[in-house]
């Protein structure tokens, strides 16, 4: 008996130190990380002499709003159903997404090369927050670095030829492989479409 008190008194402060201290940090180095990253956005176009007024800085500093208003929304489950419906209307959400790219061209290759390094980071920095925010997003982060060392078979399967329920699975551990795959800033393929997801979810978000 005294062994079952004891289990539900851990339990009970794990729930409690989670909810009240680790999720909050969590949340407050991910929004410190989206506003130095603003403010180093906000830096380079004065320091390059592009100014605060050049339409890319507008859009990419919107978006970056945009993340953090997120920032109290995004859901790890969220985030897997937004990815699976991606993935099952992939046509639809390319020239969804196609329309917001048009917005963030630059006028140079330099330049658009910084604004996809600059959105890559914002994203990469929601999805990070929004696994290690869910005791499903760890979960997910475990089964993807089991994934990584099976690259060859994971890239063979196809989502296309799933269930629902296992897109669902397929998605989720993908996301967990994303998120525990180092550099940040890579320009991967799976990272550039978790990217779109994010920024979709984030333009898409109903402010608070």
């Amino acid at each position: 008996m005294l062994e079952m008190i004891l289990l539900g008194l851990g339990l009970l402060l794990t729930m409690i130190t989670w909810k009240f201290m680790l999720k909050p940090s969590l949340l407050d180095a991910t929004r410190d990380q989206l506003f130095d990253l603003r403010e180093s956005v906000r830096e380079h176009y004065i320091n390059t002499g592009k100014g605060l007024t050049d339409p890319s800085y507008i859009a990419l500093r919107g978006l970056l709003n945009a993340h953090l208003r997120f920032t109290e929304q995004v859901t790890f489950l969220r985030v897997i159903f937004a990815m699976t419906w991606r993935n099952e209307h992939a046509e639809a959400f390319a020239a969804m997404h196609r329309s917001f790219d048009k917005t963030l061209e630059a006028q140079n290759a330099e330049t658009q090369r910084y604004v996809q390094g600059v959105r890559l980071q914002a994203s990469v920095a929601m999805l990070d927050y929004a696994a290690k925010s869910s005791l499903l997003g760890w979960t997910c982060i475990a089964i993807g670095s089991l994934i990584r060392a099976c690259m060859k078979i994971f890239k063979a399967c196809s989502v296309r030829t799933l269930s629902p329920a296992g897109a669902f699975l397929h998605v989720a551990a993908w996301l967990g492989a994303i998120v525990v795959t180092p550099p940040l800033s890579a320009a991967v393929t799976g990272r550039n479409a978790a990217q779109a997801v994010m920024e979709e979810c984030a333009l898409h978000a109903k402010a608070i």
